[in-house]
């Protein structure tokens, strides 16, 4: 017993002259006094388990000690307990005072791939948290990166600034969701698109607003079109919203002060006509004031999609003026490049293979604003409008059944820069999207048959 307290000591003793070590490497000292107590370190380690080498150069030094504190086992089970504290005194100590990494964000930029040629060094990156507020500016090192000090996670918005083509130019990047800390972000200025820079003293294109949204009666609605259109779009009922606008394509539901659809409602049929041409970029909507409109330069360097509620090619097959209306601004709210492209196209591709074995559904899409616990829902904003950028897109399809009953499928994707197959991940219950956006769906079906509807989620796809 005695033998192994010794053994154990120092051990112990060396354990303690390593977290010297550490310490001193930590604090920047000269490098070989870390060298020099690590070696000590190490030595006297091995001295517990080789003591009797007379050959180890430390032998007659500890000796000494050995004699003095470790020959008997009294003073022996005293050393050992003293060294025991003072170990894990010093590792504790070592825990609560080593610099606290964990609140960086790294913001790597360059053209191409991460490589050290194509770092843009000396680019400033401009972040604006979300939550806190914090803005800051870091220029890009030799590594490539940029580095800032966060205390909080959630949502980043981040533009950079450097010469392209004989011009300081300035190009937004969506905003970033920080879940982790430290996190390295990494960006490729090839994947900005080429219209999507601004010169550089141009006003920020990014920025951050707090709201609470409300749903409005229906009967605080200016409403424009003909009436019998929402039969062939929307024959279940629509919700509410300041402006609706009834066409032949689709019913519209438009929120002029955040200058995005809330919604918008459609049919969606695999059969149809010739399918029309897409038009050739965005036109403002002629029944909705051009003040309450989102323009083209808000998009441009913002780092965000034009993100189409109503999916051009669900409306291909119901002729070209259809297909014209569907790209006004007002139909458009602002995506990720990760969601517009990615995920919510796997959506849309989804619904349209529904129509593969059915004759139609019904589409209901729409933007969210989720608050994250404060009661007001904090997101961004894109150009001079202030276009505000929704936190989650939702998407309702409603059929009906052989039975003559109906059936649902609801989607709430969230509008991040995370690219995800698995779109079943999204599902959820007409009910919980009501709840996040104040909104009821589904208004024509019998009440109590509408709440069954509206608490049932599917456990998967159709």
């Amino acid at each position: 017993m005695l033998g192994i307290i010794q053994a154990g000591a120092l051990i112990l003793i060396g354990a303690i002259i390593g977290e010297i070590a550490v310490w001193s490497y930590h604090k920047g000292r000269v490098w070989w006094v870390a060298a020099l107590s690590a070696v000590i370190a190490y030595t006297t380690v091995l001295s517990g388990f080789f003591f009797k080498d007379e050959k180890i150069w430390l032998y007659k030094v500890a000796l000494l000690l050995w004699n003095t504190f470790l020959a008997q086992p009294v003073t022996a089970s005293i050393t050992f307990g003293i060294l025991c504290m003072v170990a894990v005194g010093g590792a504790i100590w070592l825990y609560k005072t080593w610099p606290k990494s964990k609140n960086r964000l790294l913001v790597q930029v360059y053209e191409g791939s991460p490589v050290p040629g194509n770092y843009k060094i000396g680019a400033e990156v401009d972040i604006h948290a979300l939550i806190t507020g914090l803005k800051d500016k870091g220029l890009v090192g030799d590594d490539g990166v940029a580095v800032f000090e966060l205390k909080h996670m959630g949502p980043i918005a981040l533009t950079v600034t450097l010469a392209r083509h004989g011009k300081l130019q300035t190009g937004g990047i969506p905003g970033v969701n920080v879940e982790s800390l430290p996190r390295l972000v990494p960006i490729d200025i090839l994947d900005i698109p080429g219209n999507g820079w601004l010169d550089a003293e141009a006003a920020p294109v990014l920025s951050v607003g707090s709201s609470v949204r409300q749903a409005l009666p229906a009967a605080a609605a200016t409403e424009v079109g003909k009436d019998r259109f929402k039969a062939d779009n929307a024959p279940y009922g629509i919700p509410a919203a300041e402006i609706i606008i009834n066409r032949p394509g689709y019913i519209l539901g438009y929120d002029p002060n955040f200058r995005i659809p809330r919604w918008v409602a459609y049919r969606l049929s695999g059969k149809g006509r010739k399918s029309a041409r897409r038009p050739d970029g965005f036109l403002l909507d002629p029944d909705i004031d051009v003040a309450a409109q989102a323009s083209r330069d808000d998009y441009r360097a913002s780092g965000y999609d034009y993100g189409h509620l109503v999916s051009l090619r669900d409306v291909r097959f119901r002729g070209q003026a259809v297909m014209n209306q569907a790209s006004y601004m007002s139909t458009i709210a602002p995506q990720t490049p990760a969601c517009n492209r990615y995920t919510w196209l796997k959506v849309e591709e989804y619904c349209r293979s529904i129509t593969k074995t059915c004759n139609e559904i019904f589409v209901l899409a729409g933007t969210v604003f989720l608050s994250r616990g404060t009661g007001r829902a904090e997101h961004f904003l894109i150009g001079p409008n202030k276009v505000a950028v929704p936190t989650h897109f939702f998407r309702i399809i409603t059929r009906k059944k052989n039975n003559g009953t109906l059936e649902t499928l609801a989607f709430l994707v969230p509008n991040t820069m995370t690219k995800e197959d698995d779109i079943s991940l999204f599902l959820t219950s007409v009910g919980q999207i009501e709840k996040v956006t104040g909104l009821t769906f589904l208004c024509n079906v019998d009440t109590k048959y509408k709440k069954q509807i509206a608490k049932q989620k599917a456990d998967s796809l159709w």
